[in-house]
């Protein structure tokens, strides 16, 4: 009787230490630990399953493996068509180059997701997802798709609204001329809660370097890394374009001195 007590408590306590684990791993940036250990502890705890998979989301984003973050996410959304979970969202701000050829196979979920067919109702940040993976397709049939449709979200509500609108702000990038220009940027990025930035900063500063505004291109890119350090990809680009515009203005220590620190 005592060893059935012993073993029912430690079963109704495994997903707690399991949970606890994960965050410590979470925590010290042993994101592949607490990638398996949020993995197993959403298998043993579905009321939490939502929580677990952001987390698991944020994990792949951490350890800079973009396709399965994006698969994740959308498993998110497929469970819940209106999640609010827009601050771990995978969307492509500064994706890899990628060979022309057939669709990824993240470009296919994405047909997949905007597919009437297969998926009636997607919601906001699945379409906003879908939406932005092929809008940097190979693919010109599927990059005009994904850049229409960021153009009809631009117009919903926030936050997709928002995030949709600055993803559109690499098509303007060789339109940009003027500190205006720049500035109306910079505002629309203000409405922009802080926890979605990232990606906006990384644009906002590609903006500012294109018009000569190379001072703040820099401190721009500089704030992935104080502020999002988790996102691997994103920041290792940021700091590697603020050091090579650092060296242009003839500040080669201080860009040498970035890319060590970070």
């Amino acid at each position: 009787m005592i060893r059935k007590t012993l073993l029912l408590l430690l079963f109704l306590t495994m997903p707690v230490f399991a949970d606890d684990a994960a965050d410590a791993a979470f925590q010290r940036k042993d994101f592949a630990t607490a990638r398996l250990l949020y993995g197993q502890a959403r298998e043993r705890d579905r009321e939490r399953w939502l929580q677990y998979s952001a987390q698991i989301v944020r994990c792949c984003t951490a350890l800079g493996e973009t396709d399965q973050a994006v698969q994740e996410f959308f498993l998110i959304c497929r469970v819940d068509p209106q999640t609010t979970l827009y601050d771990c969202i995978p969307l492509p701000w500064n994706p890899p180059p990628r060979q022309p050829g057939a669709p990824s196979v993240i470009e296919k979920t994405a047909e997949d997701v905007l597919d009437p067919l297969k998926n009636r109702s997607p919601g906001p940040a699945a379409m906003l997802l879908a939406a932005g993976v092929l809008s940097v397709s190979t693919q010109q049939t599927n990059r005009s798709r994904g850049l229409d449709l960021l153009g009809k979200l631009a117009q919903e509500e926030a936050p997709a609204a928002q995030l949709a609108e600055a993803m559109l702000w690499k098509q303007r990038l060789p339109t940009l001329r003027t500190v205006n220009d720049l500035t109306r940027l910079e505002n629309t990025l203000e409405k922009i809660p802080e926890p979605y930035r990232a990606g906006p900063y990384f644009l906002l500063a590609s903006a500012a370097n294109a018009i000569g505004e190379r001072e703040k291109a820099v401190l721009y890119w500089m704030r992935l890394p104080i502020l999002y350090p988790d996102d691997k990809l994103l920041v290792e680009a940021a700091v590697n374009e603020a050091a090579v515009t650092l060296e242009k203005l003839g500040r080669a220590d201080q860009a040498a001195r970035i890319r060590i620190d970070n």
